[in-house]
């Protein structure tokens, strides 16, 4: 399929199909995975309708949202194609669209955990590649327990979009966009890998700054317990439904689970928490070595 095909590279997933893909900015990486999976036939249903399920979570209010984001990004091209109709449009990557309803969303592979996890409305949802899914789930956990704070700063981006004129316009929520949008257009044009072959790395810390400018959320540089419970989940899951395929495979995790376990317990509140990770840790590593006995050392 064409988006597959472009000189594209989304370097905000670690999935390679969603790397690879020219939608993944537009689209959450479930409709992109969707796609690649299923078709452009079966993808147009799931994009025309309201979807909740581990594989896809999409509804109108999305399309609505990347609608206008689309229309705000070309906004300035309309107005200008009003007045001359035979412009040529010059492309200039749009900015990831941040969706609302992900927020506490975790897409590992091809799954939201928190929907696969929901076993009384998804009983019995085929797991497709446990054991790549499985891969990923552990890289997810990895990133999650090894979080760091952002090194980006408002002035660090400022800076890397050549804009010297802009802090004292900063008032709380106030921000200029308008102006951080023509500084990233005009940067973006400059050094796309398009049109400039050695401008790859200085492009993508412009897309990068001007995505952190423009971003309505912040991420956490903590571990956040939640996820990593759903992580855990995730694995007790995969273990009872695919442990024909995943016994043939050594267990990569104890490491993760081990560094988990000593958290807990260095941790006075742990046993006070919404969420009781050791518990579920116990299960998992149980749950491994009850399902696939063959290589559990």
């Amino acid at each position: 399929m064409t988006h597959l095909v472009q000189s594209f590279t989304f370097s905000q997933s670690t999935n390679e199909t969603v790397r690879h893909s020219i939608l993944s900015p537009l689209f959450p990486p479930a409709m992109v995975c969707y796609l690649n999976n299923h078709g452009p036939e079966r993808f147009a249903d799931i994009f025309l309708g309201e979807y909740e399920t581990p594989e896809t979570v999409w509804g109108k209010e999305m399309r609505r949202f990347l609608s206008s984001k689309i229309a705000f990004h070309v906004s300035d091209f309309t107005a200008r194609l009003l007045g001359n109709n035979t412009l040529l449009y010059q492309y200039c990557p749009i900015a990831a669209v941040e969706y609302e309803q992900l927020r506490n969303e975790i897409f590992c592979h091809q799954y939201y955990l928190r929907h696969l996890c929901n076993e009384q409305l998804y009983p019995d949802w085929t797991i497709l590649e446990p054991v790549s899914f499985l891969r990923a789930i552990l890289d997810t956990w990895r990133l999650e327990l090894n979080k760091k704070p952002n090194e980006l700063t408002t002035d660090l981006c400022l800076e890397e979009l050549e804009i010297t004129d802009l802090k004292a316009e900063i008032s709380g929520d106030s921000f200029p966009l308008a102006k951080v949008r023509k500084a990233y257009f005009t940067l973006a044009a400059q050094f796309h890998p398009d049109k400039n072959p050695n401008g790859r790395e200085r492009f993508e810390k412009i897309q990068k700054a001007y995505e952190f400018l423009t971003s309505s959320s912040i991420e956490s540089s903590e571990p956040n317990p939640a996820n990593i419970f759903l992580l855990l989940r995730s694995q007790s899951i995969l273990f009872k439904r695919c442990s024909n395929v995943l016994k043939e495979y050594k267990y990569a995790g104890y490491e993760l689970l081990l560094k988990l376990l000593k958290s807990e317990l260095d941790d006075p509140e742990a046993f006070r928490k919404e969420t009781i990770l050791i518990t579920l840790r116990s299960r998992v590593v149980l749950l491994y070595g009850r399902e696939c006995p063959p290589q559990c050392g």
